[in-house]
C-alpha cells in the first residue's frame, strides 16, 4: 500500500478496484466517455500498481495533484460507510466531504469541545477574535490535553482539520445569518419546543431519506433511441404529523441530490389532496388524512421541524413557508442531535418492510449480507422506477393503517381521526 493511502483510514479490501461496482456510462458524450475513461486509467493505475506518481502522470496526461484529488474524491465515503468508487469520476457527480462528516463526529462525540469551538466562532463573528487559526490552534490545545494521540482525528491528517473547522464555521455562521433575518415569532430553537404536541397538523416533520436499494428507469435520448440507466439509491422526502405519527404525503428524488424545490412538492403533496396512487374503485383504501377527511384538505401545519440541510434553508423556500404560507419553521443546533426521531424511526420500518426485502437492496451497510450486486439484480430482475413507486405507496397505505404501540393499539389515521 502507498504510504499516502494510509490517510484516507479506509478498509484495504475498498483499495482493490476490481470489487468496485462498475458505472454506466453510455449515457455519456464521446468526450465525456473519453475523460471519464482517462480518469478510471490513472485511478486503477494508482491503486493497482506500484508505478510512480510521475509515470501515472505522463502516461495519463494528468498533473500529480489532479492524480491525487480523483483518488481522494473515489476513496471518499458517504454517511452509510461506502466509497464512491468510479461513480466520483462521473461529470457532475457531487462529493461529500468524508474528512468533514469525520469532524462532526467527532465534535459530536466531545460536546465540551463543541461548546468551546462555538464560543470561539461567536467572538470571531463579532470581530474580537480576528482569524480561524486562533480557534484551530484552541482546537488542538483542547485535543492534546485531554489524551487524543497523534494517530487518532484529527492529527492523522495533514492540515490537523483546519479546513474541516473552516466549514464548520461556515456552516454554523450561514445558519446565524439566516436565524436572524427571520422574526423570532416564525422562527424557534430546541430549547424552546414543548415535550409533546397534541392536536393533528401542529407539529410536523419533514426529512429526506436515501432507498437502500437499487431500481432501473428507461429514458428516450434526443435521437429517439431508448436507453437503460441505473437509478442508484434515490431519495424519498416524508412529511410525518407528531401527534399522530401518520404519513401526511411523501415525494420520491431519483436525482442525486435534493432540494428546496423536491422539499416544496413533499409539502404539497401533504396539504393538497391527491390521486396520484389511488385507484378509481371506491373499495381502494386511502392512504393519506386529507384524502379521507375532508374537513382537513388544504389545512396548513403550524410548525415545521426540519433540519439544517442547505436544502432546506434556501431563500425560495422560507420565503414560501413563512411569508406565504404563515408556518413557524423550527430548526436544531448545528452538529447536535435533533428531536425528529419520529421521522428516523418510520424510515428504519420502511426499510425493514419493503426495500431491505427486494434482491437490488444495498443493505443498511457495506457488510450487511443482504447486498448482493444490487445493480445487476436490478437489471436481472428487472426492478423499476415504477415498481419503486408501488412499494413505497403501499408500506405506507399499510404503515398508516396498521396499530401503533404508541398510539396505544389506534393507526396512524384512527388516531388522526379522533383528535381532529
Amino acid at each position: 500500500m502507498r504510504d499516502k493511502l494510509k490517510q484516507f483510514n479506509v478498509p484495504e479490501e475498498y483499495l482493490n478496484t476490481d470489487a468496485w461496482e462498475p458505472v454506466e456510462i453510455s449515457n455519456l458524450s464521446d468526450s465525456e466517455k473519453e475523460i471519464f475513461l482517462r480518469k478510471k486509467n490513472a485511478i486503477d493505475l494508482y491503486l493497482s500498481t506500484s508505478l510512480t506518481i510521475k509515470t501515472i502522470s505522463d502516461e495519463t496526461n494528468m498533473s500529480a495533484s489532479k492524480i491525487y484529488r480523483l483518488v481522494e474524491r473515489c476513496l471518499t465515503q458517504n454517511g452509510d460507510g461506502y466509497i464512491y468508487g468510479y461513480s466520483a469520476l462521473l461529470p457532475y457527480t457531487r462529493i461529500n466531504s468524508n474528512r468533514y462528516n469525520k469532524f462532526k463526529e467527532f465534535i459530536i462525540q466531545y460536546p465540551v469541545l463543541n461548546e468551546l469551538v462555538i464560543k470561539r466562532f461567536k467572538l470571531h463573528k463579532f470581530n474580537q477574535i480576528s482569524n480561524l487559526q486562533t480557534i484551530h490552534r484552541s482546537f488542538l490545545r483542547w485535543c492534546y490535553k485531554n489524551n487524543i494521540t497523534d494517530n487518532e482525528y484529527p492529527f492523522t491528517l495533514s492540515d490537523r482539520g483546519y479546513k474541516a473547522l473552516l466549514r464548520y464555521y461556515k456552516e454554523w455562521s450561514d445558519i446565524q445569518d439566516r436565524l436572524k433575518a427571520l422574526s423570532q415569532t416564525t422562527r424557534l430553537t430546541l430549547e424552546q419546543l414543548p415535550t409533546s404536541c397534541g392536536l393533528p397538523l401542529s407539529e410536523v416533520e419533514v426529512d429526506g431519506h436515501r432507498i437502500d436499494a437499487y431500481f432501473i428507469t428507461e429514458f428516450q435520448t434526443p435521437s429517439g433511441t431508448w436507453r437503460e440507466a441505473i437509478i442508484e439509491r434515490p431519495w424519498i422526502l416524508c412529511a410525518i404529523d407528531r401527534s399522530t405519527r401518520c404519513i401526511l404525503g411523501y415525494e420520491l428524488v431519483l436525482k442525486p441530490e435534493y432540494d428546496s424545490l423536491d422539499l416544496i412538492s413533499c409539502i404539497e403533496n401533504s396539504i393538497i389532496p391527491t390521486n396520484r396512487f389511488s385507484s378509481e374503485k371506491d373499495d381502494k383504501p386511502k392512504a393519506f388524512p386529507n384524502q379521507i377527511f375532508s374537513d382537513i384538505e388544504y389545512a396548513l401545519f403550524d410548525e415545521l421541524h426540519l433540519d439544517n440541510a442547505k436544502a432546506h434553508l434556501s431563500d425560495s423556500f422560507l420565503n414560501t413557508l413563512v411569508n406565504k404560507l404563515g408556518i413557524k419553521v423550527c430548526y436544531g443546533k448545528v452538529a447536535e442531535p435533533t428531536r425528529r426521531g419520529i421521522i428516523e424511526r418510520f424510515f428504519k420500518t420502511l426499510e425493514e418492510n419493503s426495500f431491505h426485502t427486494l434482491p437490488s437492496t444495498t443493505g443498511s451497510s457495506p457488510k450487511d449480507p443482504r447486498r448482493h450486486s444490487p445493480e445487476m439484480q436490478a437489471q436481472k430482475y428487472r426492478i423499476s422506477v415504477e415498481d419503486l413507486e408501488n412499494i413505497t405507496f403501499s408500506t405506507i397505505l399499510h404503515y398508516n393503517n396498521t396499530p401503533h404501540s404508541s398510539l396505544y393499539g389506534n393507526s396512524p389515521l384512527e388516531d388522526f381521526r379522533q383528535k381532529k
